[in-house]
């Protein structure tokens, strides 16, 4: 009997080890990653804090970014970071703007005196600069302006997979754990409160002239139910316009109403 509760226990342990390891092995990289940089483990730590969480067309947007090397974790001396934004954001932001498009050439200098430029691969571009023992923290403050012509709301913000660390070099002095190993660099976005601006497309929201719009009053040229109707309308209830006809009130010139006085020439029944 106790020889059996015994197994029974290892059993349980056994499968509760088993159950941990798969949920381990199925967890993204970025999701581990963000794991150990909550608790201060990380070689680089960003931040993308944007004054605004929300923007309409027409109206800019300002994100303070910053970035950390921390040589306290596996000994990291310097580093290159990528990180990555879609074409949307890309357009708009103004810091690498010209007049015929996006300025890849243009590289902008942060008060730490880093350099930061914008790159471009096959279609895909990048905001790039790099963290070393002389300069392990860097800062600028990025404007958004998005283009009158966008057709659909998007968000600016960055997650951990957006970003990618290379060419590291570590020392041998960093907090490497039992084995004594360094593992690949580990980057860590900051919490995730305040780290996306959503940019609000002319599409459902207020509309321009010949839109239309439920509830509110429409663009020059547009409809709307339950309002006074544009020239030409007809609305169910109210006083129709010349020429219309109207249940239950008075009728337009030449009309008919059943029950009430006719109009000129029409006819009454009773």
């Amino acid at each position: 009997m106790i020889k059996y509760c015994q197994n029974k226990r290892l059993r349980s342990a056994m499968s509760i080890v088993v159950a941990l390891i798969m949920v381990i092995t199925l967890l993204p990289i970025s999701a581990i990653a963000e794991a150990i940089g909550s608790s201060g483990k990380y070689d680089v730590k960003i931040q993308w804090q944007p004054e605004r969480e929300e923007i309409f067309l027409g109206e800019t947007a300002s994100v303070n970014f910053s970035a950390h090397l921390d040589q306290t974790f596996q000994g990291i001396k310097s580093a290159d970071i990528e990180i990555y934004i879609d074409s949307k954001e890309a357009e708009a932001l103004q810091d690498f703007k010209k007049e015929s498009g996006i300025d890849t050439e243009k590289k902008l200098l942060s008060p730490e005196g880093a350099e930061i430029e914008l790159i471009n691969k096959e279609g895909s571009y990048y905001i790039s600069f790099s963290l070393s023992e002389s300069c392990p923290n860097i800062s600028y403050t990025f404007t958004f302006l998005p283009s009158e012509d966008t057709k659909e709301s998007f968000d600016i913000e960055i997650t951990n997979s957006d970003v990618s660390v290379s060419n590291a070099v570590f020392s041998s002095e960093g907090d490497t754990g039992a084995e004594g190993l360094i593992s690949d660099p580990i980057a860590f976005i900051g919490e995730r409160i305040g780290m996306g601006v959503t940019v609000y497309a002319a599409d459902g929201t207020e509309s321009g002239e010949g839109g239309s719009q439920d509830g509110t009053e429409p663009g020059e040229g547009g409809s709307q139910e339950g309002t006074e109707p544009g020239e030409g309308g007809s609305q169910e209830g109210t006083e129709s316009e010349e020429g219309g006809s109207q249940d239950g009130t008075e009728p337009g010139e030449g009309g008919s109403q059943e029950g009430t006085e006719p109009g000129e020439g029409g006819s009454q029944d009773g």
